[in-house]
Parts: structure tokens; sequence; C-alpha cells
């Protein structure tokens, strides 16, 4: 009889560890994710997370199990509630080693391996750095366009990111017409800036209705994003360990997730 696979992503909640003293170490961990009813890239995302969840327990990081994801709202959701989380451990570095499709009794998962640098202490923050994002609907349709504001309590800087449901990702802000601007502390600054620029929603999949996240990063210094390739697209693991290397009291991650659905439907 052939052996059945379910694996589940971490919802990640972390604990105190058992040491206080502040200390870096360097592990390997693998995870995979059955390639079905989903697309290779979506696999490959939420093997990278649970290779993740896994490097934190080799860390010795005391992780929670809280649920399973199939979306990439949901993976997306997990990975800004992590990024701000005081947490006693944080990945300073994260290298693949493997990142390909297997097949194991017939069944085809995506398996990633990594080796990880994580550092086991408190983790500042500054507790009176924050933003708030507004002007967001649920559900739009397709050809609708997008605006929204964000107010931060300190100055500082704003870059602004997209992934839709099949993975695929890109810079919404800055971009050709809307250069880096900074955002002064308690003031309200309303996206697109130009009233030339639209931010119009389009699916990319056939489905009824498409999920779309937004990710806000918020520095209090310019820290141009560099990893994009040349017509803005990226990926969430890219953003990730870009994210990962800003000092934690250096920085705030916001989500927002919609639904685009088809026009006229």
């Amino acid at each position: 009889m052939r052996k059945m696979y379910k694996l589940f992503i971490l919802g990640i909640l972390l604990f105190v560890s058992h040491s206080l003293f502040a200390q870096t170490k360097t592990v390997e961990a693998e995870g995979m994710w059955q390639i079905a009813n989903i697309t290779p890239e979506k696999a490959r995302m939420l093997a990278m997370e649970r290779a993740k969840a896994k490097a934190l327990e080799e860390a010795g990081i005391e992780t929670f199990v809280s649920s399973s994801t199939s979306t990439v709202s949901d993976l997306v959701e997990n990975f800004i509630n992590f990024s701000n989380s005081e947490i006693i451990g944080e990945f300073t570095d994260i290298k693949i080693l493997e990142d390909r499709p297997v097949v194991i009794d017939d069944i085809v998962f995506y398996k990633v391996r990594i080796r990880a640098k994580v550092k086991t202490n408190n983790v500042k923050y500054d507790p009176g750095f924050d933003a708030q994002v507004s002007g967001f609907a649920v559900a739009y349709n397709e050809g609708d366009n997008l605006q929204f504001s964000v107010t931060p309590t300190k100055d500082c800087y704003v870059q602004i990111f997209w992934f839709d449901d099949t993975g695929n990702g890109g810079i919404l802000y800055p971009n050709e017409m809307e250069k880096t601007q900074p955002l002064k502390a308690k003031t309200e600054k309303t996206f697109p800036q130009s009233d030339q620029l639209e931010y119009t929603l389009y699916k990319e999949t056939k489905e009824d209705m498409e999920g779309n996240s937004f990710v806000f990063v918020f520095t209090k210094k310019e820290r141009p994003y560099s990893k994009a390739t040349k017509d803005g697209s990226t990926t969430l693991d890219d953003l990730y360990q870009w994210i990962i290397k800003i000092p934690s009291d250096q920085r705030v991650t916001k989500q927002e997730a919609i639904f685009i659905g088809r026009k006229g439907r």
C-alpha cells in the first residue's frame, strides 16, 4: 500500500529558549511539500517555510504547530507575524543547498534543504515605531484601481510588494513614476502619489476569485530593495532574506490581503 504523506506548514509561535545569552548557531534543515493541486512554485514556498521551522527547532527554539496553510496569503501572514514578533531567535542568513522536485513512492514533492544561521537572543524592537495602513477593501473586481494610505508613527520610508496566489510577486512602490519619498510621522500619505498613475488590479489565474497579498516594509532609513529582477518581479523568499537582515528596531512590516473577482461575474 502506498504511503500517504501529509506535510503541514508550521504557524510558528516561539517560546523562551533555554539560554538567555546571545549566540548564533548554524544548522541545516529540509522541508518537503507535495505538488498536488498547486503549482511547483507554491509547493516550493511551502517547503521552504517547513525547512525554516525545522531550522529553528534544530537551533533549540521551541515551535508550536498552530494551523496548516493552503494559500499564499496565509503564508505571507505567518511570515509577517513572525518578522514582527518579539522572539528569542531570528534568522541572520539562509543559504539554499538543495532546491528541486523529488519523487517518493510515485508521489511528487518539492524539496528544499537550507543552511541557516539562527541568532538566539532577545530581539530588540522599538515599541514606538509602527504604521497604520488603511483604505483596502476585502474584495475587488478585475480592472478596479487600488487606492490606500499609510500613516507611520515616526519619520521613515516604505517599500510595498505584492504577491498573488500563484506565488508571483513584485514591487508596487517605488516604481518608474513614483520615486522613494520620506514619510512624515503621524502624517497620512495616499497611494498612488500621482494623479497620472493607477494601481490597476489584474487576475493571474482562471479562478473566479484570486487572492493577493500586499507587504509594506517600513524602515527608519532608506534601504533600497535590490533583489528584484529587471522587470520588478521578486519572490517571497528573497523578500524574507532582505527583511531579516534589517535590524529589528529599524523596521516594521504590515500585510493587507484582498480578493480579485472576475469582472461582470
